[in-house]
Formats: structure tokens, sequence, C-alpha cells
């Protein structure tokens, strides 16, 4: 092999860096390079989303520009043929922005603000209690509340002595309601829910319990955790609300509480500590949670708090409750989407829970329909569709389609007789939905409507076929 000469070894030294690199890189470049061209199923829909506006908007741009010429114009013809090209150049921008996609907005709001410092810890145990832990202090026990409630003390003293003080159920209470201790706390909420169970059984009074925390109690508590009613109470606190050291959301701590009012309101023999309206605006306050994202993980919880309170009122009460107590929840609803997912958290729990799903459903289509009059029968709900022009230039079909899934609520629950013409109105409508909304609509939620219309469609003439069974028998058994 010729050895290099001085002037080779000069031209070697003047390549670029790049060319001295390795031919073989480092496993650890090789594998970083790899691991960059990894794409997952999740980016893939993602970039599909993002192309699909795009190429509606392009391919209706593309229409627009097709038929400009048409909008020709001279200096004689004056302002008025200049305002065609005006609306092409409208229509062009809109088209650019993106086409409405058929997303529906997320159910939810904000309930819940930053946190407060909770109460201080009241003292807690009667003086002979405090004989029986001095006694216990002797024989070298444990004599702290927190170990004696761990330990099922207070649960046993409690039983045997068949009442408890308000001193320890006022400490227990607060243990439950704010302890960072998840054991203490769970040991609390377990021991106020049995002695509640004692007093909430049909054979009487087992237990005697000197305090029950009210609804002053149960309000004071949420609001430590940052529960706010009203929405114009956040505009308030968000000025405060950048520091970082705020902790935003409820405590861990709801779960117990939830557990504690769903046992507390089983039957009524908690009757003297509660009223009417206590009860009443408990439920709302349910109701309101229940649209709290954060509490998803605990959502059952509330609804059998729900669910217990429904079931409270007697039906006397319950004929006067259930109207105020749906105005109540439609005045705190924010967006047609929350009340469309209250209208199905409803579905199940029960007759009552129907009769709210109704009364409901009517104020969320007066509100849609901007009605000042509050709609009440189901003729008035199907003249809401009677009118309606699906060939318009301008049709809110996101509009039409929260009334037309609420309106289906309202009518399925409506427990009356059938009213025939409210009913040919209503079916009509939702075929007219399926013939003249063509499959490729592209403007928003007008395929989501015509389907939604089709599925409806054959619903109810599913149940009118099983009335028409239903009256055959009748005539067959009343022949017979």
């Amino acid at each position: 092999m010729e050895s290099l000469t001085t002037e080779d070894e000069e031209d070697w030294l003047r390549l670029p860096l790049s060319s001295t690199k390795p031919a073989v890189e480092p496993p650890e470049v090789h594998a970083k390079k790899r691991q960059k061209k990894v794409v997952t199923l999740d980016d893939l829909v993602q970039d599909d989303l993002k192309k699909k506006p795009k190429a509606k908007s392009n391919k209706l741009v593309q229409k627009l520009k097709a038929k400009a010429h048409l909008y020709s114009y001279s200096d004689e013809e004056g302002e008025e043929n200049l305002r065609a090209p005006k609306l092409l150049e409208e229509l062009e921008k809109q088209v650019t922005n993106g086409i409405g996609e058929e997303v529906e907005p997320e159910w939810g709001q904000e309930v819940f603000r930053a946190q407060l410092e909770p109460p201080s810890t009241p003292c807690g145990g009667t003086p002979s209690l405090h004989r029986a832990l001095q006694a216990l202090e002797g024989e070298g026990r444990e004599t702290s509340l927190e170990g004696l409630a761990r330990s099922g003390f207070l649960r046993a003293w409690a039983l045997c002595t068949k009442r408890c003080d308000e001193s320890t159920l006022r400490w227990t209470y607060h243990q439950m309601a704010y302890s960072i201790d998840e054991s203490l706390e769970r040991c609390c909420c377990k021991f106020l829910s049995d002695l509640v169970s004692r007093i909430s059984t049909d054979s009487g009074a087992l237990l005697e319990m000197e305090w029950l925390p009210n609804l002053s109690d149960i309000k004071e508590t949420l609001t430590v955790y940052g529960y706010m009613r009203n929405s114009r109470d956040f505009e308030d606190t968000h000025m405060d609300s950048s520091s970082e050291s705020i902790v935003r959301g409820p405590l861990k701590n709801l779960r117990s509480i939830l557990e504690f009012i769903a046992t507390l309101f089983v039957t009524r023999h908690v009757q003297p500590y509660y009223s009417v309206v206590d009860i009443e605006s408990l439920l709302v306050i349910m109701v309101h949670l229940s649209l709290a994202r954060e509490l998803l993980g605990i959502l059952d919880k509330v609804q059998d708090c729900i669910l217990a309170l429904i079931r409270y009122f007697s039906p006397e009460e319950w004929s006067e409750v259930c109207p105020r107590v749906t105005v109540s929840i439609s005045d705190l609803t924010e967006g047609v989407h929350n009340g469309v997912f209250l209208l199905g958290m409803f579905s199940g729990l029960g007759k009552r829970s129907v009769d709210m799903q109704r009364r409901l459903a009517l104020h969320e289509l007066s509100k849609l329909a901007r009605r000042k009059r509050l709609l009440a029968t189901s003729r008035e709900v199907a003249s809401l569709f009677e009118n309606v022009n699906l060939k318009g230039k301008v049709v809110d079909f996101g509009k039409l389609y929260y009334q037309v899934v609420i309106a289906d609520i309202f009518l399925w629950c409506n427990e009356g007789p059938i009213d025939e013409v409210a009913r040919s109105i209503w079916i009509k409508f939702l075929g007219l939905c399926s013939r003249q909304i063509y499959i490729g609509d592209e403007r928003a939620f007008a395929t989501k409507l015509r389907n939604t219309a089709s599925f409806l469609m054959q619903k109810y003439e599913h149940e009118s076929h099983d009335i028409e069974i239903s009256h055959v028998k009748a005539a067959d058994e009343n022949f017979q």
C-alpha cells in the first residue's frame, strides 16, 4: 500500500467534518432515530381529524371559485353587482376557517374553586368517657380519641350506653370531613353511619344521638372543599387563583361525606332533625355536584345521595317539591349539553326520577326555544317542530338536534294519555329529517340529526306496533 504524500494529507484535512463520521452509528443514536419514527394510532387519528376540515374547506373553495365567472360585472351596472363578489369573498373566508364539526361539547361545569382553611378541631368526649380513658391509661392501653375510633372502642361505648354525646359526634364528623389521615377518616365515617342506621330502623330510636350535622354544617363543609353554587361567585375568585399554592377541587374526604348523607336519609326517622326545605336544598346541591367532572370517580356516590333524597319525601311533599327542585336545577345548569347529561343521569332511578326528567326536559326545551312561558303539554312540545324548514339556507342543526333529543325524553317519559295530534306532528318531523337531510351533508350536526331521527322513527314505529298488538289482545279477551 502506497503511503500518502504531504499534499494528500493536507487535502484530507481540508475535507468537511461530516465526511469524517464513522459509517456505523452508535446503537444509542440509531435507537433514538428509530424511536422518533414511531407513530401511534392516536397520532394517525389526530392527523385524520385535522385533515378532514381542511379537505372539505378546499373542496368548497374550489366550487366557489369555479362559479366566480358567473358574477361578472362592469362599472355601468353600479354597486349592486359588487355585492356578489364580496359575498363570494366572505364565504371563502368562512369556508377556509374550517367546516363545522359534529362534536358535542363535553358535559360538566365549574363547581369547585380553591379550597379554604378547615375549621379548628373541636374537643370530644364526655366526663364519663374521659374517666374511662383514664382507667385505660392506667392499664397501658390506647387513650387518644383517634386510636379509640380506629379500634372500634367509641362505637362499642356508644352502643353500650345507647347514646352518644354532642362533643364526640362533632369531633367525629370533623375528622371524617377534614382529616388527612385516610384510615381515621374512614373509621369515623363507619362509626357515624353505624350510629345513624341505629336510629333509622323501623323499630324506633334504638340509640340517642345528641347532635347531627344540619344543612348549615354540610354547606360549610362543602364550602371548605371549594364548592360554589353560583357561577358569578367564580368570577370574584378567579383573580386570586393564579397562585401556585392554591389547591383547587374537593378534598378526598368528600367520598365519606357522600356515603354518610346517603345513609342518613335512607328513611324518615331523622325527620325531627331536618325540614323539607333543608332536604330540598340538599337535593339541588347534590344534582349540581354531579356536573363536576372532578367527581367522575365517585359519581355513583352522588347518585346514591340523589336517590336517597328523592325517596325521602312523602307523596304529598313530593308533588310540591318536584316543581321547585327542577326550576332550581335548570337555573344552575349552564349549557344544553349539561341539561341533556342530567336528563340521562336521572333515568332508571325510579318513578320520581321520571317526574324530574319530564319537568326538567320542559325547562330545557323552553330555554332552547326562548319561550317566556314554560311548555306544559305534548302538543306544545310537538309544535316546536311543526313549521321547521330543513331546506332553508340558514338552519341551526345543532339546536334542532338537542331539541329532538330532549323532546324524545319528555315524550317517552310522559305517562299521560297519548296525544295523537302531537304524535303525528312528531313522527312527521322525524320522517322529514330522515328524507330531506342527505347522508353527505357537511353542515354541522346535520348528519347527527338525520341519524338520530332515523333511530327514533324505528323506536316509535316499534312502540306503535306493540300498542296495536295490546289493543287486539284486549279486544279478543273482551270478545271471549
